[in-house]
């Protein structure tokens, strides 16, 4: 199977955060209590600006499924 990758930056992240994939994938963005913060499609070799700006200081986490 080929490895496909799925790059998040800037790391650390404070008025946006980019994702870049080479696969299609589901992206689930949650807070450390476990809470869904935002949810969207990446298709394949698209790159997502989100708007962190209404986001609290913390860490994040996402969940990734690809398809």
């Amino acid at each position: 199977d080929d490895i496909q990758h799925i790059n998040a930056y800037p790391n650390p992240f404070s008025r946006q955060l980019k994702l870049h994939g080479s696969t299609n994938a589901e992206v689930v963005v949650f807070n450390l209590y476990g809470q869904p913060i935002t949810n969207f499609n990446l298709t394949e070799n698209e790159t997502r600006i989100i708007d962190t700006t209404a986001w609290a200081e913390g860490f994040y986490f996402a969940i990734i499924w690809e398809y």
